[in-house]
């Protein structure tokens, strides 16, 4: 009987990704969509890509963000022509790998039973993964990775080389998991048996991967930028007093000192702090602006410390208990049925207590690689919220997790006699 029912939940469980997949692809052909802020930025880039191989605006070395999602996008505008659809299929079909693979990962690292459909349906099904189909973003793409990184730690051969080429391509997508390595060099000590040479190995494959991009950098700014020149810029405009409600402001709205000024002024970056197009001031920033910027942030924070646990906290709101970015990033303005919000909100905060109870009990030194990889992916995520910027959609790119978080903790001897889980 209990075999009977493990291989219903199986199966359920496969409906509820083929039940993904049409949700997503259904989204990404008939939802409208125009590419604002960040998304034009992106496509605008990755039209240029597919015009000239260089990636770049109007011929200006692109710096500001990180280069994976508009390289990705516009190698598709080589084969398409700049098209959003297209961009829109890609999203949807990225989805739909990420979908399957975290349900077979649960399959591996869950115990049997209907535990798994009940933690992964809602995860599969909600309105912000699959919204996010319709946007030009980087979230489609950095959800993708970080399951891929996963789950090529349990299936793939070679599986530490390949998962390692993974991280990399996330870290060129998502600049903060770069801080992955150290991290998980860190658990390897404490868990040792040569764990730290194979993570060591994972790393270096890593590194690998986003050191051309790195050394491009080098070669047109002057300066080390291991990824992306932005970091200072969000810092600042989220960590300062004229920004009480945290989130987004215009540069020239940032309560500034004269002695600051000047030191703006001094890198040839003083208008950018005078009302004008924000979106073009993007372009112009380098990485000299974004370290005096940051070195600003950093100076608030350690005079407010208060103020800026407050704002932490509204940004962790706004990231798993607002679903604003459902009418603003997805539809631009239209109205959602008030339940389809609601759910949004409920799933949102569940989900964050599901994924932090399974990242405590995960804290064990004979718990699966992979599953530390999770944890470590998903408290990355929660720290960058709180010192950033809080958005619902930055709660995307590791919102697949949650699932594996929330049902994939159990001891190394309820395991399957799988040869992965025995020798990770």
């Amino acid at each position: 009987m209990q075999a009977s029912d493990d291989r219903t939940a199986r199966n359920l469980g496969w409906l509820v990704v083929g039940l993904a997949v049409v949700l997503q692809w259904g989204w990404a052909l008939w939802s409208p969509t125009q590419p604002i802020s960040d998304f034009q930025r992106y496509y605008e880039v990755a039209s240029e890509f597919a015009a000239t191989g260089e990636l770049s605006h109007q011929g200006r070395p692109y710096i500001f963000q990180p280069p994976a999602w508009p390289f990705t996008l516009g190698c598709l505008f080589k084969l398409t022509g700049p098209s959003v659809l297209a961009g829109k299929l890609l999203n949807a079909l990225l989805g739909s790998l990420a979908v399957a693979m975290l349900w077979s990962l649960l399959l591996r690292l869950a115990r049997p039973g209907w535990l798994r459909v009940v933690a992964f349906a809602p995860v599969a099904l909600c309105p912000l993964w699959i919204g996010y189909t319709s946007v030009l973003g980087t979230e489609c793409l950095s959800a993708f990775l970080m399951v891929t990184t996963v789950w090529t730690m349990i299936f793939a051969p070679g599986r530490w080389l390949v998962s390692g080429l993974c991280l990399g391509l996330l870290v060129l997508n998502r600049p903060q998991y770069q801080l992955l390595i150290p991290a998980l060099l860190l658990w390897s000590l404490w868990h040792g048996r040569g764990m730290f040479w194979r993570v060591l190995l994972w790393s270096l494959v890593a590194a690998a991967v986003v050191a051309p991009w790195t050394l491009r950098n080098l070669r047109v700014t002057g300066s080390f930028v291991t990824v992306a020149g932005y970091s200072g810029y969000v810092l600042l405009v989220n960590n300062n007093g004229g920004n009480p409600e945290t989130g987004w402001m215009p540069l020239s709205d940032i309560e500034l000192t004269a002695a600051d000024r000047e030191r703006f002024e001094a890198v040839g970056a003083g208008d950018l702090f005078r009302p004008g197009d924000e979106d073009a001031k993007t372009f112009r920033w380098t990485p000299a602006v974004d370290a005096i910027a940051s070195s600003i942030a950093v100076r608030w924070i350690l005079a407010n410390p208060g103020e800026f646990l407050r704002k932490a906290a509204v940004r962790l709101w706004r990231m798993y208990g607002d679903s604003v970015e459902m009418t603003t990033w997805i539809t631009r303005g239209t109205e959602w049925p008030a339940p389809v919000l609601h759910y949004r909100r409920a799933i949102g905060w569940l989900a964050f207590a599901a994924a932090v109870f399974g990242m405590l009990r995960l804290l064990r030194r004979d718990t699966h690689p992979a599953l530390i990889v999770t944890v470590a992916m998903y408290g990355l995520g929660i720290a960058t919220a709180a010192v950033f910027e809080g958005q619902g959609r930055y709660a995307l790119p590791t919102w697949p997790l949650v699932a594996l978080l929330a049902v994939g903790a159990r001891p190394r001897a309820a395991a399957s006699p799988s040869p992965v889980l025995q020798e990770p």
